[in-house]
């Protein structure tokens, strides 16, 4: 497999990882509610790239250097 087809695979990976941690942590945040207000919107909304930016450095970060060292 060469470098390119690896990053993308890796970045496949990465994403698909942290929409599902996504997809928990906004079911955590929303359970029981009948009706959601603007703000517990907002603060998923406000979370959303901090997750995703965090797991994709924390996640992607290694594998690729362990690979491409």
């Amino acid at each position: 497999m060469n470098w390119k087809t690896y990053v993308i695979a890796q970045t496949l990976g990465v994403a698909a990882f942290n929409t599902l941690c996504n997809a928990a942590y906004t079911a955590f945040l929303w359970r029981g509610e009948a009706v959601l207000s603007v703000d517990r919107i907002g603060a998923d909304l406000a979370m959303t790239p901090i997750w995703i930016g965090l797991l994709s450095v924390l996640l992607g970060t290694p594998f690729i250097r362990k690979a491409l060292a």
